[in-house]
């Protein structure tokens, strides 16, 4: 165990579905941590990140979705005398952690609506060793059409929901520099101090978050009602996609950010929908 970082506060717990190559799926429970400062004596620190739960059998978080004592995007679950590492939270075989609904919006808000409009960041990546593929026009004209594309994830969410859903790119002057060419709407560019080739997405992810942070200020999570994540190509396995359900944030490997069937899925888990033919009414379950 590296550091014996203990946890401090509550995390929220959140599905993440994954979309893989070869066009199965997979799905865990995770928990989203909301630690500024952590250090251990031995002077490992970790920021904000979203980490693995082990320590419990997948069964019982299985069984306490299925109940309703565990909702994506609304349970928070403080686990007394658990360890942290970098992307897990272990916990105590003799301490069996405490679940709660969470108080207040934060940052894994419900998405209380899948009716009407939604702001959207999209983030373009670059990395010391590679760089999302697709420049912030092509990204924002296959996202938004903004550059003329007839089909686009904007216009594909139109269509299937008679206009009722309706995905925009942010008008903030954060992102949009209401000077520059508006073929970029909507897509912000982050740096990030790292390489991607061969490392875990989830890392990369984290990242890109923290970069976030310090260019945006913390509050963008809040200023957007979703972010897409468009990672540079490389990282570790066969992933396409996957996004939280019932929360704000999706990720992509590359290329897939722009095409309109991959946002339109993972964006679909993110306002509560399952797969075809799984959980209660629209309620995702593992």
């Amino acid at each position: 165990m590296r550091g014996n970082l203990k946890q401090q506060n509550p995390c929220l717990v959140l599905i993440e579905t994954h979309q893989l190559q070869n066009q199965e799926s997979q799905e865990y429970v995770v928990c989203e941590l909301d630690e500024l400062d952590v250090t251990s004596s031995k002077g490992t620190s970790y920021g904000k990140r979203i980490v693995k739960i082990k320590g419990i059998p997948s069964e019982d978080l299985v069984a306490k979705i299925k109940n309703g004592e565990i909702i994506s995007g609304e349970t928070s679950m403080m686990a007394q005398d658990s360890e942290l590492t970098e992307d897990s939270i272990v916990i105590s075989k003799d301490k069996p952690p405490r679940f709660e609904k969470k108080n207040g919006s934060g940052e894994g808000r419900k998405l209380t609506s899948a009716i009407g409009k939604k702001r959207v960041l999209v983030v373009r990546v670059k990395a010391l060793d590679a760089s999302t593929t697709q420049s912030k026009a092509t990204l924002s004209d296959e996202i938004f059409g903004t550059g003329g594309d007839y089909f686009n994830l904007k216009t594909g969410y139109e269509h299937c929901s008679r206009q009722q859903f309706l995905i925009e790119p942010s008008n903030d002057s954060r992102v949009t520099d209401l000077n520059q060419r508006s073929t970029e709407a909507g897509v912000f560019e982050v740096t990030i101090p790292n390489n991607v080739v061969g490392v875990a997405n989830g890392f990369i992810r984290d990242a890109v978050r923290s970069a976030l942070d310090t260019q945006l200020g913390s509050d963008w999570k809040t200023s957007f009602d979703l972010t897409m994540l468009c990672l540079p190509p490389g990282t570790n396995g066969s992933w396409v996609a996957y996004a939280y359900v019932n929360h704000y944030l999706s990720v992509y490997n590359d290329k897939w950010c722009s095409y309109p069937s991959s946002g339109m899925h993972e964006i679909g888990h993110n306002i509560n929908l399952a797969h075809s033919g799984e959980g209660s009414a629209g309620r995702m379950l593992i």
